[in-house]
């Protein structure tokens, strides 16, 4: 079988003979996931990292100051190595870079449901080496993405963790609404925390109408302030916050 494989970045050096100076020029590679989705384009990030930016919507798929550092620093550290096993739930799965974050800094074994209405199938199997239309099992980790709008997928209701990292307020308003949230929060045990890299005052509000206890945390890099939300007051004791 033959697979096609994600073309990344490249970067070429041209010299200007009449300064005797080499610039370098960095080109960022173009790919169409499928028929129906927009242009894509990888790039890279201040800590070296690279992510996509959705040139349709004109947002990024981490953040341009650090997409590794925001996905440590904003879901994994505080949740990391804090059980022995977990249960994670992620609305946007995106590009996987949570999972694999996750998969690096956690010691024990783990269960990942997420769901992705905008499926990059050939950047999974790039960046995963993983075949989408199956559940990803090795050795203590199980993944699995479904592909469809999040108010078709019927959830658990005892997740240890929500990573809720859909595209932004502006973009996506529909991610970040009460119903949600309130779906978010009943599917969580009753230690469970959601996390966030979005501190908005609506955001926060509406956590704190279905339940939740918020608490704000430092940002990574240039971002202020992010968010950690917690089902119960006895969850705090549990995570790294």
């Amino acid at each position: 079988m033959t697979t096609t494989k994600t073309t990344r970045k490249r970067t070429t050096t041209t010299s200007k003979a009449t300064s005797g100076k080499t610039t370098t020029k960095k080109k960022t590679s173009k790919i169409m996931p499928s028929e129906s989705s927009p242009r894509l384009e990888w790039f890279e990030t201040e800590d070296g990292s690279r992510t996509l930016r959705d040139l349709e919507l004109n947002v990024t798929y981490r953040s341009s100051h650090g997409a590794q550092t925001e996905s440590q620093h904003v879901f994994v550290n505080p949740v990391a190595g804090r059980k022995e096993s977990l249960k994670v739930f992620e609305f946007g799965f995106g590009l996987g870079t949570n999972f694999v974050e996750l998969r690096r800094a956690h010691p024990g074994p783990f269960t990942y449901k997420a769901v992705e209405h905008r499926p990059l199938p050939r950047v999974w199997e790039d960046v995963l080496g993983w075949d989408a239309t199956l559940p990803l099992k090795v050795g203590g980790v199980q993944l699995e993405v479904q592909c469809k709008e999040f108010a078709m997928v019927e959830l658990e209701s005892d997740f240890d963790v929500v990573f809720h990292d859909p595209f932004g307020p502006s973009a996506n308003p529909d991610a970040w609404s009460v119903e949600v949230f309130e779906r978010e929060f009943n599917a969580l045990s009753p230690h469970g925390i959601l996390l966030t890299y979005s501190s908005a005052g609506h955001v926060r509000r509406a956590l704190e109408d279905v339940g939740f206890r918020v608490l704000k945390r430092p940002g990574p890099g240039r971002k202020r302030e992010v968010i950690a939300a917690l089902k119960s007051d006895a969850a705090r004791e549990l995570w790294a916050l």
